[in-house]
């Protein structure tokens, strides 16, 4: 199971964990082309990003009815993990858009020592997700009323 940090307005292949294939197979993809992933269980079409001056860019932008669905993922959900998985039971033309209605079940799955390892590789990059509140400030007599 593949995770990834929302962190922008787009999906970046650096903040993929857990899955190196996936990682990889997303990053061999050419500029302009387009793939059906399932980010926190909704499916959306994303693009691949064309080139800057300092050469090829490892994002993906959403495109037609998943920009609306990234956008409540991002800034509201900003450094947190959401799964991610590459889609390919259905072509891109024939596959409805990512909306919030759309899940997927979830139950207790056999898992093997691979997916595991992935699993606890994708826990640890947690501890560098970091934690802020947007709660009022202060010293530690002022929360505590002292």
């Amino acid at each position: 199971m593949a995770l990834v940090q929302i962190r922008d307005t787009s999906l970046w292949t650096k903040h993929i964990a857990g899955d190196a294939e996936l990682k990889e197979k997303l990053e061999a993809l050419r500029a302009g082309e387009r793939v059906w992933l399932r980010v926190d269980g909704r499916r959306g079409c994303f693009e691949k990003m064309k080139g800057g001056p300092n050469g090829p860019m490892q994002g993906f932008k959403p495109v037609d009815g998943t920009r609306e669905l990234w956008r409540q993922l991002y800034p509201s959900r900003a450094g947190q993990l959401v799964e991610l998985g590459l889609d390919e039971v259905l072509p891109a033309a024939s596959s409805p858009p990512m909306t919030s209605s759309t899940t997927v079940a979830q139950g207790p799955v056999a898992t093997s020592d691979a997916e595991r390892e992935a699993a606890w590789n994708a826990f640890k990059v947690l501890t560098k997700a970091g934690w802020r509140s947007d709660g009022a400030g202060g010293s530690r007599d002022d929360l505590h009323e002292r």
